[in-house]
């Protein structure tokens, strides 16, 4: 017959919570990190970043010399790619790359972003989304079932393949501070749930 069908909570570590960072973090050429940032945590493809420009293009231009893009989990080759792809744009200059970093100082960097960009796909055991909610962080996202089963109203979506919208929304969250905080209230709630 059918076996019943048991849903596991979010894995998510116990490193992840909200709360002031505790210390000043760098990046990777050990500068500190900026006061606000969003935070992107994802795949470094070469589609996946693609698609991370694409929208940063159209985001940056407004709030890129205040709220830069942070991005963390690039592997050197990843990284080098993406700086000679980006080397005569202006682009660049909002863009900061983090350095390998242990959990405990990832968990510093999610407490101290303004907000995750993630437009990829989660991850189906656990990722990015679930990490930022977990630190009651706002997220802009891909809209997809799967996210949208997983954040409910803690993220502004827009499709993850228009970039203008995509952009609007970054925009959106990093300037409106009733946006983001509203948000942020989300995830905490969204996150309490699942304990």
């Amino acid at each position: 017959g059918d076996l019943p069908l048991r849903l596991l909570p979010p894995v998510v570590s116990a490193l992840f919570t909200p709360g002031a960072a505790a210390q000043p973090l760098p990046g990777e050429d050990g500068s500190p990190l900026p006061e606000s940032f969003l935070l992107y945590h994802g795949p470094g493809s070469r589609q996946a970043t693609a698609r991370l420009m694409d929208a940063w293009f159209w985001a940056a231009s407004t709030i890129g010399t205040y709220v830069p893009l942070i991005l963390a989990g690039f592997s050197p080759a990843e990284r080098n790619r993406m700086k000679a792809l980006l080397a005569d744009t202006t682009a660049l200059n909002s863009l900061f790359f983090l350095a390998p970093l242990p959990p405990p100082a990832l968990a510093e960097v999610y407490r101290r972003c303004t907000a995750l960009f993630h437009p990829a796909a989660e991850p189906a055991w656990g990722g990015p989304i679930r990490h930022a909610l977990a630190c009651g962080k706002p997220v802009v996202a891909g809209s997809d079932p799967r996210t949208e089963a997983l954040v409910g109203p803690a993220a502004y979506l827009a499709p993850a393949g228009d970039a203008r919208l995509m952009g609007a929304a970054l925009i959106t969250v990093a300037v409106e501070q009733s946006v983001s905080e509203g948000l942020a209230q989300a995830a905490l709630a969204r996150a309490a749930a699942w304990s």
